[in-house]
């Protein structure tokens, strides 16, 4: 896994997803947590360890097995997935697809791990989107 890019704060992430169409919670507290372990939230995260061969590229790792589709009215490319909005909105057509299935951070349940902190950045996004100050 290379981290390369801008790494995001979870807030952030949040606020993408969202825009993204992940608007129940749950499924953006999911969203957060599983962009957070599969990228740890780097914008152009590359993971070139998959067994067949493939590459994971962006902040939800989309697979390159998807190039040349259109996801979510983009054309999946390499730059379309190093783009944060344009990677957010392939990954949720992906999600509502196929479901969270396609990462592997949710079918091992390493998302667990990065659950609390994506509750956070989504309470922090929520503070930030109604004008009132983050905690100290």
């Amino acid at each position: 896994m290379s981290l390369n890019g801008t790494q995001l704060k979870s807030r952030d992430v949040a606020a993408i997803a969202y825009k993204a169409g992940w608007h129940h919670v749950t499924q953006l507290g999911i969203a957060v947590a599983v962009c957070t372990a599969e990228s740890s939230r780097y914008t152009e995260a590359i993971n070139t360890d998959n067994p067949d061969g493939s590459i994971d590229y962006g902040l939800w790792q989309i697979n390159s097995k998807h190039f040349g589709q259109t996801l979510g009215g983009h054309y999946v490319n390499e730059a379309a997935c190093y783009d944060p909005a344009t990677c957010a909105a392939i990954a949720h057509a992906l999600q509502k697809k196929q479901g969270w299935s396609p990462w592997a951070a949710y079918t091992s349940a390493r998302y667990l791990d990065a659950l609390p902190g994506a509750l956070n950045g989504i309470r922090y996004w929520q503070l930030l989107v109604h004008g009132l100050p983050l905690p100290a």
